[in-house]
């Protein structure tokens, strides 16, 4: 086998492996580069600057301002008073009863006015307001 120069001292050395760069471990520890973390520092380099992910789309947004600005304070306007039996207390949120996903977001056809209690209620006990009718299949056609 032939010898090699060590790639730090320059000194002549029979490899062990075909591999192998240097004459012992001192010379090897001496060429480790230390682990770079995070982002180069690329000085004078002009770095695109990355845009934050929105947390709602635009057509969200526009649904929502719609919802929150208009078709919620005039639902409960109209009906005042909270919607679940048994309860007459004043109405301070609304329940979607089938979700608030795409277009039911502005759907009064699946609005329920109720009190903070009964809402909490409906959303904790989802099995129980399934079968008093608060809580409806999205993908059910029943009326």
């Amino acid at each position: 086998m032939t010898s090699k120069k060590c790639k730090i001292c320059g000194n002549s050395f029979r490899p062990f492996r075909t591999t192998d760069r240097y004459c012992s471990v001192l010379c090897a520890a001496q060429d480790v580069k230390p682990v770079q973390r995070g982002l180069p520092d690329f000085r004078g380099v002009e770095r695109e600057t990355r845009k934050a992910i929105r947390n709602r789309s635009p057509k969200r947004q526009n649904q929502e301002r719609l919802y929150y600005g208009k078709t919620r304070p005039e639902y409960l306007e109209e009906h005042p008073f909270c919607e679940a039996k048994n309860c007459g207390r004043l109405s301070t949120e609304i329940h979607h009863k089938k979700g608030r996903i795409g277009n039911l977001l502005n759907n009064i056809k699946w609005f329920m006015a109720t009190c903070h209690d009964c809402h909490e209620k409906i959303e904790n006990n989802p099995n129980w307001a399934r079968i008093m009718g608060y809580i409806l299949s999205r993908y059910s056609k029943k009326i």
